[in-house]
C-alpha cells in the first residue's frame, strides 16, 4: 500500500525531528548550566 507507506514514512520522519530536537534541548540545558556557573 503506497499511501500507508508515505503515511508511515512521514510518522518516521517526524519522530526522528522530535527526537533530535529533545537531544537539543538537553543539550542546550547543559549549555545552560556550564553558563550560569
Amino acid at each position: 500500500d503506497i499511501v500507508r507507506h508515505k503515511l508511515v514514512q512521514r510518522i518516521v520522519e517526524a519522530y526522528e525531528k522530535s527526537e533530535a530536537r529533545m537531544e537539543e534541548a538537553k543539550e542546550a540545558k547543559k549549555i545552560d548550566k556550564v553558563i550560569k556557573k
